[in-house]
């Protein structure tokens, strides 16, 4: 594994943008595919991580279905390679559907591996699995057939990645933010830990000015606003523009208190009354209402990424109805 702390692996592989312009980061393009065998078994076995070994994967062989899926939780995997049965109880078909049901999984490829007929061959893949491969298996087609899984693998991420990043500031746009969120919910039920939800309005501006515009254009605007949100975000914190100056903010392991703070960092990071945009030219600083709704437990089954989102925004329209600059809703306390 990449590291001992799952949400450290995933803050900062595939979360929250972490660039002082809040632009996402693409690690997952350049390191090393991550490849997890599994099977109690021959087969992936030995056999299977020798053909593979020093060709650039990482490799993590697992012989338990408890392991296999603390694994892929920790650190999403570019391929698995799953063999016909694991320890405590993983029979491989049913394995193998229970990851291709699994949300955190759905672009994953499963090669898996078997020593039957057409028939568990066809039964795999009605099962989920990208392909079957019959063992032993020729080392030359199996190495092409690894390659090829990973490659669909990373360019699903990459079009997926494509389809929600706002071009004008480079965080996740609408779309984004509520499919980031819908994972980080999945995560939070999972691990049983509190999550927040922050909807940000930048505005009003001082005496009721925008704010200059540079040679960039809005755009420039844009850009500041989500650099100066980035300072008061933690690393895991997921950051996507919803609307032209409203933003929103996922915040992973975050109940009441920390949800506190986080509004805290973010008043802080716009304390400025000025922002300079180069050596001559200044622009007002913005003003952040924030509206935010926790889950000091954990999210509901029933709720969706939508339903935080319309919580948080209600929250912030009762920040500006009542002149206030933050209005957290606690679903266990009440609102603040």
């Amino acid at each position: 594994m990449k590291a001992a702390d799952p949400r450290a692996t995933r803050g900062e592989v595939e979360g929250a943008p972490t660039s002082e312009t809040g632009v996402p980061r693409h690690d997952r393009d350049t390191e090393e595919p991550f490849v997890i065998l599994a099977g109690d078994g021959p087969w992936p076995g030995s056999a299977v991580e020798s053909l593979l070994r020093g060709r650039g994967y990482r490799l993590q062989s697992v012989r338990r279905i408890h392991e296999l899926m603390n694994l892929v939780h920790a650190d999403e995997p570019d391929l698995i390679v799953l063999g016909p049965s694991l320890k405590g109880g993983g029979e491989g078909l049913e394995t193998c559907r229970t990851l291709r049901e699994d949300q955190w999984l759905a672009t994953t490829p499963i090669l898996y591996l078997h020593q039957g007929g057409r028939a568990e061959a066809a039964s795999a893949l009605e099962a989920g699995a990208w392909g079957a491969v019959h063992c032993p298996p020729d080392p030359e087609l199996f190495l092409a057939r690894v390659k090829s899984a990973v490659q669909t693998k990373r360019q699903a991420h990459t079009a997926m990645h494509r389809g929600l990043i706002d071009p004008q500031t480079g965080c996740y746009n609408r779309a984004g933010l509520i499919t980031r969120l819908a994972e980080e919910m999945l995560y939070a039920r999972r691990r049983k830990e509190p999550l927040a939800v922050l909807m940000v309005a930048l505005g009003p501006y001082p005496d009721g000015a925008r704010p200059a515009e540079t040679r960039d254009g809005p755009k420039s605007n844009y850009r500041m606003a989500a650099g100066l949100l980035r300072l008061g975000c933690r690393r895991s914190d997921i950051l996507a523009r919803y609307r032209e100056m409203d933003f929103g903010v996922v915040a992973p392991a975050t109940g009441h208190d920390g949800a506190r703070k986080l509004v805290g960092r973010l008043f802080h990071a716009f304390d400025d009354s000025r922002v300079s945009e180069n050596e001559t030219e200044k622009v007002p600083a913005l003003q952040p209402i924030v509206g935010v709704t926790v889950r000091s437990s954990w999210p509901t089954e029933e709720e969706t990424a939508e339903t935080l989102i319309a919580e948080a925004s209600e929250a912030l329209m009762s920040a500006k109805k009542w002149g206030l600059g933050y209005w957290i809703y606690d679903q266990e306390t009440g609102q603040d």
